[in-house]
């Protein structure tokens, strides 16, 4: 596979990793620009990065089998999840099978909670009227679904504590920054950069502050009741706290700080991609506002048929293209 970025023989393949830190947009054009429909490689800390630009070989591994090419494994070495996040983050994902399940399934029951948070905070951090509304645009929506997203999570109040969703916006580089860090060390320094680099402990804290009563509180009740009272109970809370506590195994994972941990980590999986998803959305409708016009169109029609539901989200199509 061809190397682009610099040097491919050991040793000196460290100077591509260390350009790679500030110059990846840029070593990423010049190996498209050289081997579009081919293979490529470059030094990382720590590791090889190979794109592949085939659209026959972009295929192939998107249909290949996770003990061939594993998702988990190259999360766990991408972002060092065993000295970042920690080994019960790394051995027990528990919170996916939970994610794919109970969240699906309590979506449309859910939607009228989302759909009220997604109007307060355009509300309160959007004002299309306001002369600066083109700045700030990246924060604003970050913000927008990070308040979003955690109306799903923890639920009110908490979902919109500014110092709560200040940590959950920052958790990223609290975890990616450290990781790239850990990557340039041995195996062996690995838990003693870790101890110098990481701040998520600190990250746990805060957020700990703002959750640990209810937590408790939900733990104590959970404790209390048989798990055919529990479903019964009108009153249960419905969100993603919840499921956590209902699911934790017992031991260790049912502790304030673990399970505030797995609430930062479901964070930090979810708000980037969606909210990246959202302001390149916006960016694509500034760049061609000839479509906005059809948008609005299918949106206002939909909703007059059918108000706010999962459903009629299902039925914007344009929407949905777009």
């Amino acid at each position: 596979i061809p190397t682009v970025g610099g040097p491919s023989l050991p040793l000196l393949s460290y100077i591509g990793a260390v350009r790679s830190l500030t110059k990846t947009m840029d070593i990423i054009q010049e190996g498209y620009t050289k081997y579009k429909g081919r293979c490529f490689k470059y030094a990382e800390p720590g590791n090889w990065c190979v794109v592949v630009t085939s659209p026959a070989a972009v295929e192939e591994l998107a249909k290949a089998p996770e003990h061939v090419l594993s998702f988990h494994a190259g999360a766990i070495d991408l972002i060092q999840i065993p000295y970042t996040l920690g080994p019960d983050i790394a051995h027990n994902s528990y919170h996916i099978p939970l994610i794919r399940t109970r969240l699906m399934r309590n979506a449309a029951r859910m939607f009228d909670d989302i759909h009220d948070e997604v109007v307060s905070a355009f509300s309160d951090h959007w004002q299309v009227q306001s002369a600066k509304f083109e700045r700030g645009a990246r924060s604003r929506t970050s913000s927008l679904v990070c308040r979003a997203i955690n109306r799903v999570f923890v639920g009110l109040p908490t979902c919109i504590n500014a110092d709560y969703l200040a940590v959950q916006k920052g958790f990223t580089i609290n975890v990616v920054l450290p990781a790239a860090i850990i990557k340039l060390f041995p195996e062996f320094m690995k838990p003693l950069v870790t101890k110098l680099c990481c701040s998520i402990p600190g990250s746990i804290d805060r957020v700990g502050r703002h959750l640990k009563t209810t937590i408790a509180e939900r733990l104590r009740v959970a404790d209390s009741t048989t798990e055919n009272q529990h479903h019964d109970e009108k009153d249960t809370p419905n969100d993603l706290l919840q499921w956590l506590i209902e699911t934790a195994p017992q031991g260790h994972e049912r502790t304030v700080p673990a399970l505030v941990l797995r609430i930062l980590v479901v964070n930090f999986a979810a708000l980037h991609t969606t909210s990246t998803m959202v302001i390149h959305s916006l960016y694509y409708l500034a760049a061609h506002p000839e479509h906005a016009a059809a948008l609005r169109e299918e949106v206002d029609r939909v909703v007059r048929a059918d108000g706010w539901s999962k459903a009629s989200l299902g039925n914007m199509r344009l929407i949905d293209g777009f």
